[in-house]
């Protein structure tokens, strides 16, 4: 079967592992099912964002069960397509310009344009569309690490002098952020749209929008104007202590009550470990096992009865029995994307070797058929 993972990045910007399905065949229909399933355990909503290869089914299945959510292709399979499309010498010699369109460009017209550059130089023109169509979905979606970006940003800042306004009207103003001149280096000018009545200002960079921490000229600009706190906008639930703190629920769908208090957390902890020492101290003898298990059934039954007095909800240990499932033996299927593992220089070096007795690949002297005949 085929194993389909469901990756994303949590609060800390880590990689994480979000679910995961075995599908019987890469059609349509199956990635429906499997997004619809993901969506149920998923209780927070469809996401805002979905990355994903180059896969005309996916495409297909994320429109219907995801229509609400952005859909960009994954940049490393771009750029891994661009030598299947114009082939190693090609690809080796124009890979840094192809690299720059793409990871440099924040618009369409903008990567166009300087697609439309790396096709003069390199007389791409037969290719121009394959590659092109790549580069169009993706121009100004690339994600980058997210730790500590907040104080680079702020780091970065400094190197800017003045912002300059450039159009203003009743709702908003825009600015032009200037950078201070070094030789040999030019800069993309950066234009800061500020709402007068919100107090939010946006950036043609599009820091924000993509990685989620305030950019550099933003955090600029307010100091320019004398604003020291940020607007709450800017700041996202899920990069703050409590990104975790919310509803929970446990495999059976009810939800468990007071996960985020890190008190009840502790007494847990304490009673866990007081717990495993009485237990290995009356585990010694017959006399004190017994004598332990009257003394807990007794505390029991006043824990509970003290709880009852209090009002405090009681957590239920029992769990729904599970049905009896019977798995069988799934069907062979072929991935579309089997057959085509990424070798070491080593494996290719030696697919290319030849070997010294009779002049063949895929081996050498010392495992040579010949060598055993002789």
């Amino acid at each position: 079967m085929i194993f389909a993972p469901i990756t994303g990045v949590n609060h800390h910007g880590q990689t994480i592992v979000y679910g995961c399905g075995l599908l019987s065949d890469e059609t349509t229909e199956s990635f429906i099912w499997l997004l619809e399933q993901w969506l149920k355990a998923m209780p927070s909503g469809p996401p805002k964002v979905i990355i994903t290869d180059q896969d005309a089914a996916i495409a297909k299945a994320i429109t219907q069960v995801l229509p609400l959510t952005l859909h960009r292709y994954c940049i490393w399979h771009i750029m891994f397509k661009f030598s299947d499309k114009l082939g190693p010498v090609i690809a080796r010699d124009y890979y840094g310009l192809f690299r720059a369109s793409v990871y440099n460009s924040e618009t369409i017209e903008e990567f166009e344009a300087t697609w439309n550059d790396v096709v003069q130089q390199g007389k791409l023109e037969s290719h121009d569309e394959d590659i092109l169509s790549y580069g169009k979905a993706n121009a100004g979606d690339i994600y980058k690490e997210i730790f500590l970006r907040f104080q680079d940003e702020v780091v970065k800042s400094t190197a800017y002098l003045k912002c300059d306004i450039i159009r203003e009207d009743d709702n908003q103003c825009v600015y032009t952020i200037l950078r201070a001149v070094i030789e040999e280096q030019s800069w993309k000018v950066r234009q800061i749209i500020y709402d007068k009545n919100s107090s939010f200002a946006k950036c043609n960079c599009g820091g924000f929008e993509v990685e989620g921490i305030v950019c550099r000229h933003i955090i600029f600009f307010y100091r320019s104007i004398n604003i020291v706190n940020l607007p709450t906008e800017y700041i996202l639930e899920r990069w703050t202590k409590s990104a975790k703190v919310g509803r929970v629920w446990d495999d059976d769908g009810v939800e468990v009550k007071d996960m985020g208090d890190k008190s009840l957390i502790m007494r847990h902890i304490q009673l866990s470990q007081l717990s495993q020492t009485v237990i290995d101290e009356a585990s010694l003898s017959p006399e004190t096992t017994d004598y332990l298990k009257e003394g807990l059934e007794k505390l029991r039954i006043g824990i509970k009865e003290l709880c009852l007095s209090l009002g405090v909800e009681e957590v239920s240990s029992t769990k729904r029995k599970p049905q009896q499932l019977i798995v069988k033996e799934p069907a062979q299927v072929k991935a579309k994307g089997s057959g085509k593992r990424l070798k070491s220089s080593k494996e290719e070096a030696f697919g290319k070797h030849k070997c010294g007795m009779c002049g063949k690949t895929g081996h050498n002297r010392t495992t040579c058929q010949q060598l055993g005949d002789g």
